[in-house]
């Protein structure tokens, strides 16, 4: 799948143009937009009053939470007395016109409350964040802990194999060395020993031989003859 090219502006904003700073600058944000079919304007507040909606307001209008909760139970109590008294009135059937008057006041109180509990969703959502905060710092110092534990047993798992292993201690006799290196130099007395002294087995094939250690065992083979002739008697 490809991509669409980027906008033809694009190229203004080079990394040479951004570092001198001769790119255009970017567009101006919108204050006003539409979206889904409904407008918004940035420089209105979040929500507006209910007088400036159309509506009545019954409630005392306050920023601090406590006054806040108290006009809620007081909505709440209003709203169950103007129930009970709608379903006496319908029970009743004293007229219409007293009917309609009740559940015009139940639908301003409730509209009443549903606009001063959506004024409570800004400190609701600060409050969510918080808790969220909390419980992520909560479970971060869990993890923590459980490293921390993982990490000690596993010292201490070192620590026991240690103790468990068994030390070898491979002791070093330089005049051992020193007598395996000159019996090593020493010449060889018959064929056996220079065959055995250049291979590990006295069994192995000589094409295994290198070419030199071949020559050196044929010249050494006919300085052993030599020797044993000058020494037969005559």
């Amino acid at each position: 799948m490809a991509y669409p090219n980027p906008p033809i502006f694009a190229k203004y904003y080079t990394e040479r143009a951004v570092a001198r700073k001769r790119c255009p600058p970017p567009p101006p944000i919108p204050k006003k937009f539409v979206i889904f079919g409904e407008q918004y304007d940035l420089e209105e507040p979040i929500m507006k009053s209910l007088p400036e909606m159309g509506q009545v307001q019954v409630f005392q209008t306050s920023e601090k939470m406590p006054q806040i909760k108290a006009e809620l139970k007081r909505l709440n109590s209003s709203i169950m007395t103007m129930f009970v008294d709608l379903m006496q009135l319908i029970t009743n059937n004293t007229g219409t016109k007293h009917c309609h008057e009740a559940f015009q006041n139940l639908r301003v109180l409730f509209i009443n409350m549903h606009h001063l509990i959506n004024e409570c969703r800004i400190s609701q959502g600060y409050a969510s964040l918080v808790v969220m905060q909390v419980e992520r710092l909560k479970q971060l110092r869990e993890l923590s802990i459980d490293v921390e534990t993982t990490r000690v047993h596993i010292l201490d798992l070192l620590a026991e194999a240690r103790k468990c292993s068994i030390q070898v201690e491979t002791p070093f006799d330089l005049e051992s060395l020193q007598q395996v290196q000159k019996a090593a130099q020493k010449p060889p007395k018959s064929m056996k020993e220079a065959f055995d002294s250049k291979l590990t087995t006295a069994n192995r094939p000589v094409a295994l031989l290198k070419t030199g250690d071949l020559a050196e065992l044929l010249e050494l083979r006919g300085v052993l003859k030599g020797s044993n002739s000058s020494q037969m008697p005559m």
